[in-house]
């Protein structure tokens, strides 16, 4: 039975994922969502995922939401899921603070300027009051992990996690953004050293 993950080219936890299953070579049919037509809000697609959510995992009737859940699913076994106590522990604790900083703060300002890059010819200028508060702190944010980087060579630590995907797509997402770090020669590091797709 073939795997089937709903997804959308835009968002970054769901290139995360797609990266991940190239990755590992696992089969799996890659379905885009139509979102700009509203298609993840059917009754149809709601079905199956009640909260309208992508990327999302579709094996048989098992269905799965959530780009850091796919991903411990898809890395059972595997080592990119530590099964070290305390590695997993640093693993939890960057999925959790993922989710409540950068991860929050970029969707905001990128759902909202993909959807007027989308759908008109809006200016620079009139993205601005999107990006105005936000921007700092993703800035901010992006110099920490700046400097976790400079001692570490991966998020969690020495080795590469799925948190390193997650990671890596949301930094491609603040640069499509033009946010950047001043000095990001370690975020590009490790965003080297992690396995291409």
């Amino acid at each position: 039975m073939v795997m089937k993950l709903r997804w959308h080219e835009l968002s970054m936890p769901s290139r995360a994922v797609a990266w991940y299953l190239q990755y590992i070579g696992q089969e799996c049919e890659l379905v885009s969502v139509k979102v700009f037509e509203g298609e993840q809000k059917s009754e149809e697609y709601t079905a199956k995922h009640p909260m309208g959510q992508f990327p999302a995992l579709e094996e048989g009737d098992f269905y799965l939401s959530e780009s850091s859940a796919i991903l411990q699913y898809l890395a059972e076994g595997r080592p990119e899921l530590p099964t070290d106590r305390l590695e997993r522990a640093k693993l939890e604790e960057y999925i959790t603070e993922h989710h409540t900083t950068v991860r929050f703060l970029s969707s905001e300002c990128f759902a909202q300027c993909a959807y007027v890059k989308e759908n008109s010819t809006a200016t620079k200028e009139e993205r601005e009051p999107i990006l105005a508060y936000r921007v700092p702190i993703i800035t901010f944010i992006l110099k920490h992990y700046e400097y976790v980087l400079g001692q570490q060579d991966y998020i969690c630590g020495k080795k590469l996690t799925i948190a390193d995907f997650l990671f890596c797509c949301e930094v491609c997402g603040c640069r499509y953004l033009g946010i950047e770090s001043n000095c990001n020669n370690n975020i590009s590091k490790t965003h080297t050293q992690t396995p291409s797709a």
